[in-house]
């Protein structure tokens, strides 16, 4: 179904009976959409909500000239109202990650537990982060000239290099995901929400209400030091990681991702 906020259009779709169990939604990351996790779907008990976050696939940003986390934050918030739910358990990867946890900063009441993919929350260092805004600038005017380079380039990182030995079909499908978005939608998304854009989090990680779990990949060494340091600040946090991949685990170990996302959400 499509969804309208003040800034957005949203993708979301509904698998499950609600009023049987508080819902999981999955949060993709950049370049991905809901269907980036049919590969996990099937094997969670609860019911689901996936979401084509703001600027992917089927969810558009509105004709507007800024977007803030904040303005997420209440955007989420009223597709929770639209939807009747109060009280929800959230996952998020990468990008998808970052908004999940500031929503669970804002609105820490509606957030059961968290599972945080390969995340982080914020960049510390001021010159990193603006250096960072420039260089997702740089990476949206290469979408903008030609996108499906872009998208070959983005596939080369190195945080990505051994997804096709490791699961091919999934890789195949986030190819193709990747492929088929509209390049000035994904382009606003990172210029509104990405890493650079987003607010230094890592004080009221300290309050955190929810019940947290980090999720790293054990190659992945960057968000394996940012998860030691959240792991000491979160109030209510475990911290999984997954030998034999990288930043992407739901594809490069979907078994051991599945498995450890259901023995927290049972915990």
């Amino acid at each position: 179904m499509i969804l309208s906020t003040e800034n957005l259009t949203l993708n979301v779709k509904v698998i499950g009976d609600m009023s049987k169990s508080l819902p999981l939604i999955f949060f993709h990351g950049f370049l991905g959409s809901g269907e980036s996790w049919n590969e996990i779907v099937p094997h969670i008990n609860n019911p689901i909500i996936l979401i084509d976050l703001p600027g992917h696939a089927k969810s558009h940003f509105k004709d507007i000239d800024n977007f803030s986390f904040t303005d997420w934050n209440n955007d989420f918030k009223s597709i929770l109202d639209q939807l009747h739910i109060d009280q929800i358990n959230l996952c998020g990867y990468s990008m998808g990650g970052r908004l999940a946890l500031s929503f669970a900063c804002e609105y820490p009441q509606r957030v059961k537990k968290l599972i945080l993919e390969s995340s982080a929350p914020g960049i510390r260092d001021k010159v990193e982060q603006s250096n960072r805004v420039e260089k997702d600038l740089l990476d949206i005017l290469e979408m903008k000239k030609d996108y499906s380079g872009f998208v070959r380039k983005w596939a080369t990182h190195r945080l990505f290099e051994n997804q096709k030995d490791r699961n091919l079909r999934g890789w195949k499908a986030q190819r193709k995901i990747r492929l088929q978005q509209n390049e000035s939608q994904v382009s606003l998304s990172l210029q509104f929400l990405g890493n650079g854009k987003m607010p230094q989090l890592w004080e009221k990680i300290k309050k955190l209400q929810s019940s947290v779990m980090l999720i790293t990949g054990s190659e992945d060494s960057k968000y394996c030091r940012i998860a030691t340091e959240c792991f000491q600040e979160i109030p209510d946090c475990k911290w999984v990681n997954i030998s034999n991949c990288s930043h992407n685990v739901h594809l490069e170990q979907s078994a051991q991702f599945i498995e450890s996302i259901k023995t927290f959400l049972q915990s």
